[in-house]
């Protein structure tokens, strides 16, 4: 399954209004009755969340010394709903060229009348320039946007025949009614028109109405004319929330991301400074990213997505756009200074004493249990660690998943964790490496509480490969290790190298993650494994 979007079709063809299409590119087909509103976007295959295992492998007996006996083998493990990545990024609307006016200077009738006739006109142009000038950094508001339901003098662009949208008491209705594979955009073109100033903040209410818990709102920024479709961000129902910037080739790029407390109201806001864009979520800041790819906004776009079901809806009001002071930043410099902050994100060690969505206080994208749909795992922070507890007859893992700081992760790295399997008493703990958002896979190294340790392979839905297993002694609290690079992986224990395997099955790393289970899907006691002072150290 991919992850990256059909690429896009060619540029619009001026004369027919409309998008051309390329076979040969996988471009947008034209809908000749739509007038040359732009296809919905595709929206691809949204990313498959960690899956459980169909089967767990068979652990190594312990030496009969006074040692745990053999567990019972667990039944299959139901997987974890699939998700699948989207990539949302539609071509561009199709916007007409703003004519500036110009006066006329009439007719010259004498040198002093010219004069004055110039004089005149001189102050009229500067009149009108600067009127023009402030017209396009007049702040613009819109209790119920969209087309027909704002009363103002916003131009909003029609929907397509994918889309809906009904004027409400409390907003604008918008639905898409079809075709999962694609979001539904809703494009503001500016107040008259005008256009837009290079730096703007653009906000909007959404509550979500319809639609499972992957169903996402979105705000869209320097979105263009030629095809590309600048910067976008949307929440999920789950509380995921993704940034991406997308240029005009199709092949989007993940600016950040993270998990945000489930919720279907939102209210998104990017500060748009040039190449320097900030996002807040119910009012809140996640992240601030230099992105330099666009330099110009011709139209800002309300999203609405749902990866898995066709039919999704939304209720959007209050959107605003207010523009800001311009950046002391070129567009050059913001483009050096993103490239250095994304190689310290990529490069430089990240830890974290207590891990763990809502303990850890930095900028680490933690995802809960939850988030993938599994409410019988519970997670607490405390200053002892982060309790991970698999229920008792649970049969899955508790899985708490790391997508790297600020969203962004390595292909090779190291990570280490301290280990409490006190509570824990015939489970393991484990760190799971190489996750993979396409097939919800990845590679496990368990330590057990009889001191045995276990190696293995998820293949999503398929089960698990056990790949090495070896025994040791058991100790409540253990620091462990997985080093990553390339297909070669490395697990040790207490600062003792146990095992190294070969594996290149998945050559991606999406996530990380940290899981507690039992045994024994049957176990009549719980299984809680305590994790703390975890580092996540990129290899350079």
């Amino acid at each position: 399954m991919s992850n990256q979007p059909p690429p896009y079709g060619n540029p619009p063809d001026p004369q027919q209004g409309g998008y051309s299409q390329n076979p040969q590119q996988g471009g947008y087909s034209q809908n000749p009755q739509q007038g040359g509103y732009p296809p919905n976007p595709q929206q691809g295959d949204y990313r498959q969340y960690p899956q459980q295992p169909a089967s767990y492998p068979q652990y190594p007996q312990q030496p009969q010394t006074g040692g745990y006996p053999p567990p019972q083998q667990p039944g299959g493990y139901p997987p974890y709903p699939q998700q699948g990545g989207y990539n949302p990024y539609p071509p561009a609307p199709q916007l007409q060229p703003v004519t500036p006016k110009r006066n006329p200077l009439g007719l010259i009738l004498g040198v002093v009348a010219a004069l004055l006739i110039v004089a005149v006109v001189a102050g009229s142009l500067i009149y009108t320039t600067r009127k023009s000038s402030q017209d396009q950094v007049t702040a613009y508001t819109a209790a119920k946007p969209g087309l027909n339901c704002d009363k103002g003098d916003g131009k909003w662009q029609a929907l397509d025949s994918k889309a809906t949208g009904i004027c409400q008491s409390n907003g604008f209705l918008f639905t898409r009614t079809s075709d999962k594979s694609t979001v539904a955009e809703l494009y503001f073109l500016g107040k008259n028109g005008a256009g837009f100033a290079d730096s703007y903040r653009a906000a909007v209410d959404a509550t979500i109405v319809s639609g499972d818990t992957e169903a996402g709102v979105g705000l869209n920024v320097h979105v263009q004319k030629d095809g590309g479709d600048g910067q976008i961000v949307i929440a999920r129902a789950n509380g995921d929330w993704i940034a991406e910037s997308a240029p005009t080739s199709g092949t989007s790029t993940k600016l950040a991301e993270g998990f945000a407390p489930a919720t279907k109201t939102w209210h998104l806001e990017v500060l748009v400074q040039g190449a320097v864009l900030t996002f807040s979520i119910n009012n809140q800041v996640v992240t601030t990213v230099t992105d330099a790819t666009f330099t110009k906004t011709t139209a800002i776009g309300l999203v609405l997505s749902d990866p898995t079901q066709a039919g999704v809806s939304a209720n959007l009001s209050n959107f605003a756009y207010t523009p800001q002071p311009n950046s002391t930043l070129s567009f050059a410099d913001a483009a050096a200074t993103a490239t250095v902050t994304t190689q310290e994100l990529r490069t430089k060690p990240y830890s974290a004493a207590i891990p763990g969505p809502q303990c850890d206080k930095g900028n680490g994208a933690w995802a809960a249990p939850a988030v993938f749909g599994d409410t019988d795992t519970t997670i607490k922070c405390a200053s002892t660690g982060l309790a991970v507890t698999q229920p008792a007859n649970t049969p899955h893992f508790g899985f708490v998943s790391f997508y790297g700081p600020q969203g962004l992760i390595t292909n090779d790295y190291s990570l280490s964790v301290q280990m409490d399997l006190s509570k824990n008493t015939g489970g393991c703990g484990s760190i799971a490496s190489r996750g993979s958002d396409s097939t919800g896979g990845f590679l496990l190294f368990a330590l057990c509480s009889d001191g045995s340790y276990v190696i293995a392979r998820s293949e999503g839905a398929d089960g698990l490969t056990q790949l090495k297993e070896g025994v040791g002694t058991a100790k409540a609290v253990q620091t462990v290790k997985v080093i990553t690079k390339g297909s070669t992986h490395t697990f040790a224990v207490g600062g003792k190298t146990v095992a190294t395997i070969t594996d290149s099955t998945v050559a991606k790393t999406d996530f990380v993650g940290l899981v507690s289970f039992n045994l024994n899907d049957k176990a009549t006691t719980s299984a809680t494994t305590t994790f703390k002072n975890f580092v996540y150290a990129p290899s350079n």
